[in-house]
């Protein structure tokens, strides 16, 4: 399948070829999907509120007030061309 990709550090498109379930035949970089819209699909947030970060014990939930249930969630596709998604 035939799938149009954008580098989301310098806006360079690309048509690449890309197999359900398989490897990606290409030198571009997917990261993944990323939420656009968190603060309305949100229901609860963590925040830290100190002391030791490595142990991460200090984290508070707290109730997001934007939450709307009635909002979906929109994503964004990750990719990075071979000149900027080098390890």
């Amino acid at each position: 399948m035939r799938h149009k990709v954008t580098c989301a550090t310098c806006g360079k498109t690309e048509i690449i070829v890309v197999e359900k379930g398989r490897k990606i035949e290409s030198e571009w970089r997917y990261y993944g999907k990323i939420n656009i819209t968190p603060i309305q699909t949100s229901e609860y947030f963590y925040r830290f509120v100190g002391g030791d970060f490595e142990y991460n014990n200090n984290w508070v939930k707290e109730k997001n007030n934007y939450f709307n249930p009635t909002v979906k969630p929109r994503y964004l596709e990750w990719w990075e061309c071979p000149k900027h998604g080098g390890d």
